[in-house]
């Protein structure tokens, strides 16, 4: 029996994205052909193979930063890219299936002549742009920005022939942007239990000392800022404690310059960026206790 050839497309990194990796790898378990096109870090290779999944790495690194016309000129960029990518691909491969996850959701039409010869397309919203767009740069609902959104959304999951939320709240959500219910499927974002298990593990480290984790992106919407001012306030009366903080993003630099200011340096530590889903497992079982600090407002009441 031939396997079904299936491509997925996410403007991420594939290595330290669980979701979409997961994603990746449950299609290969069904027995489908999978070709996933991700962005390229400077030390990862054109192709690999990863767990039975081919990863195309395109030639670019994700934009982090405060432009919200460089983020829609990072996505553009990658959207002509990929455009090629899958166009060849599919000619090839001839994809029964592309997934396309978000963001941006104007990803789907990379698919475009794919679709004309009768492959079906799938939506993955991680996130909800629109929400996520005005939080991040403080913009009404009535900016130019944030109304161009809510058509490319709608516009894009038109397009598809299945729309995939993380939950009832965001499906709802989605509903009431116009997209009908009927078309959209939630597939819950959980730990897969492969990578993700209860661990012992011998740490030095936490022999004295009373650890906090907090791995993730590095935005002020997630609240890094007020955790860091939280470990200021309890160090005098909790000395042993230490924060890890395990990846990067757009507030990485003003929380690194918050934590020197305060002179938190011997208190909190920091990765070199995202952790590997290989060492991620390891370095949480180490800690006490996982910190989540998002701080509430339009987006994070949806995360």
């Amino acid at each position: 029996m031939n396997k079904i050839n299936v491509a997925m497309i996410a403007y991420t990194y594939y290595s330290t994205d669980s979701r979409v990796r997961r994603e990746a790898e449950a299609l290969i378990d069904t027995g489908c052909n999978v070709d996933f096109i991700a962005l390229r870090r400077p030390d990862e290779p054109e192709t690999e193979l990863v767990n039975g999944v081919n990863i195309h790495h395109i030639a670019q690194e994700r934009y982090r930063g405060n432009s919200n016309i460089k983020y829609i000129l990072a996505y553009i960029s990658f959207f002509i890219k990929s455009s090629f990518k899958i166009l060849f691909l599919h000619m090839d491969k001839h994809y029964k299936l592309i997934h396309i996850n978000n963001m941006p959701d104007f990803m789907v039409f990379t698919a475009l002549i794919p679709k004309l010869s009768g492959t079906k397309l799938i939506l993955d919203i991680h996130d909800n742009m629109p929400e996520l767009f005005s939080t991040k740069f403080h913009l009404s609902n009535n900016h130019w920005l944030i109304r161009f959104l809510k058509i490319q959304e709608l516009l894009s999951a038109k397009f598809v022939d299945a729309v995939i939320a993380v939950h009832q709240l965001q499906k709802e959500l989605l509903i009431k942007h116009g997209i009908p219910g009927e078309k959209i499927e939630i597939v819950m974002n959980v730990a897969d239990k492969k990578i993700f298990y209860p661990r012992n593990i011998e740490n030095d480290e936490s022999r004295n000392k009373f650890v906090l984790v907090y791995h993730g992106t590095v935005a002020r919407r997630h609240g890094c800022n007020v955790l860091i001012k939280a470990i200021d306030i309890v160090k005098e009366k909790l000395p042993s404690i230490r924060l890890n903080i395990y990846g990067e993003g757009d507030a990485l630099n003003d929380v690194i310059d918050l934590t020197n200011e305060l002179g938190l340096s011997d208190y909190i530590h920091f990765s070199n960026g995202f952790v590997s889903l290989n060492e991620l497992p390891d370095l949480l079982a180490k800690a006490d206790i996982g910190i989540v600090p998002n701080i509430r407002d339009i987006y994070t009441n949806y995360m």
